[in-house]
Parts: structure tokens; C-alpha cells; sequence
């Protein structure tokens, strides 16, 4: 029993040094700077967040379920928000129909 206690923390230990090298060569490959260590570990913990949805969508295109799969990008440490904000959907401002109609008024048909 002591034997799989001490199995088990060491795997622990192992999963947690793969993921901060893993953190540590994102940093470096996409340039990441952080203005505090309380910022990095926020940012640590969204990377993490991603990349957990990153293989267990992969593991669906392994599966034939999707057909397409996901990477880690530099985007991997940016909250769904910062995303949205970033790449969302921009509507152009609305018109009201008064100004719709004075721009039909300013147009001449030719002829």
C-alpha cells in the first residue's frame, strides 16, 4: 500500500515538471512576458485549461468524431473573454431609418 502511495506522488510530481517545462518552452517559443509572478500563474493556469480542451478534442479526431483537430497556439494562455473581445463578431454601428432615407433621398436615378 505505501508502495502505490509513493507510486502515485511520484507520478504526480513527474506530470507537474512535464506541464512547467511544457510552460516554460510555450513562453519561449511565442515570446510570453508577464508583469508579476501572480499574473504568469494566472495565465499558467488558463494555458493548462486550454490545453486539457486541446487533447480531448484531439483524442475526438483520433476517434473519427470531428474532423478537424486543435494545437496550442499563442492565443493558448488568453481567457475565452480576451478571445472574444479580440476576434468576436463586429457588427457595424446601427443606422436609424432616418438616416437610411436621407442617404435614398441624395440619390438621382439616371435617365
Amino acid at each position: 500500500m505505501k508502495f502505490l502511495i509513493v507510486a502515485l506522488l511520484m507520478a504526480v510530481v513527474v506530470v507537474q515538471v512535464l506541464a512547467d517545462d511544457e510552460w516554460e518552452q510555450y513562453k519561449i517559443k511565442f515570446n510570453k512576458k508577464y508583469a508579476n509572478p501572480e499574473e504568469e500563474q494566472r495565465r499558467y493556469n488558463i494555458y493548462l485549461d486550454t490545453k486539457k480542451k486541446v487533447e480531448e478534442h484531439n483524442v475526438k479526431y483520433n476517434n473519427g468524431e470531428v474532423s478537424f483537430s486543435f494545437g496550442i497556439n499563442h492565443f493558448a494562455d488568453w481567457t475565452p473573454e480576451e478571445l472574444k473581445s479580440m476576434h468576436g463578431l463586429r457588427l457595424p454601428e446601427q443606422k436609424s431609418k432616418s438616416e437610411h432615407k436621407q442617404k435614398a433621398e441624395a440619390f438621382i436615378r439616371p435617365g
